[in-house]
């Protein structure tokens, strides 16, 4: 009996005609949660970039400080100003 009814219907148990409703439902389904996923992340990544201090600071005053620090030479400095005005 059991086996009569696994041959008709399949191993899934679910009329043939049927099936692919179910199938197509879960792939539209899984696909709606990974793009929920992966938008949350971008969102998350953006926020960081933001937040960061080098964000919200200039470019010109980073070079200063950088100078200020010996990391850059004064002649150096003077480019960057140069090619910011």
């Amino acid at each position: 009996m059991f086996a009569d009814y696994f041959y008709r219907n399949g191993p899934m148990m679910h009329a043939g005609r049927d099936s692919w409703v179910g199938a197509l439902f879960g792939l539209f389904f899984f696909l709606v949660v990974v793009g929920v996923v992966l938008y949350v992340i971008r969102l998350l990544a953006e926020r960081d970039r933001r937040m960061s201090p080098n964000a919200l600071r200039e470019p010109l005053d980073i070079a200063r400080e950088r100078y200020a620090k010996g990391e850059i030479s004064r002649e150096e400095l003077a480019e960057i100003k140069k090619e910011l005005a």
